[in-house]
């Protein structure tokens, strides 16, 4: 056998060898892309349950005000009247003027809490592959508050 030969067959089973071992290896990849994105959840999970928390305590403190608008809105409709009494009807219309801003300021504030629209999540994502790449990568500022 010639140097060459030799020196292919020693190619040939050096590949033959990394060939058996891929299976191996592409398993230890996805087991430690695995334990990365594990790790990179468990970094995320305070900052949410932080954002839950300040959640909360807003609802919280929202709330009594929410009922005491409510109380209102559904206080101030105009009582049942006689169809054919327009001059009833005038009076109410009057007496409730100078309330009509704060109504409609009521009203809108519960409208606007509905037409809440989500913010982009890219943020997530983009830190989500920043801490695979640098892993002390600053992410405080995902808490949004």
């Amino acid at each position: 056998m010639t140097e060459a030969e030799d020196r292919r067959d020693s190619l040939i089973a050096a590949y033959q060898q990394l060939e058996s071992k891929m299976p191996d290896l592409q398993a230890e990849v996805v087991e430690s892309e695995n334990d990365c994105e594990r790790i990179i959840s468990a970094i995320f999970a305070p900052i949410v349950q932080e954002l839950v928390a300040k959640a909360r305590a807003i609802t919280a403190q929202l709330d009594p005000l929410k009922a005491a608008l409510l109380t209102f809105l559904n206080s101030d409709r105009a009582p049942p009247m006689s169809p054919t009494d327009a001059g009833e009807f005038l009076a109410y219309v009057k007496q409730r003027k100078p309330l009509e801003d704060a109504k409609a300021a009521a009203q809108e504030f519960f409208d606007d809490t509905r037409e809440f629209s989500l913010p982009d999540v890219t943020a997530w994502s983009a830190a989500r592959r920043m801490l695979r790449e640098t892993p002390f990568t600053d992410i405080s500022g995902l808490s949004g508050v």
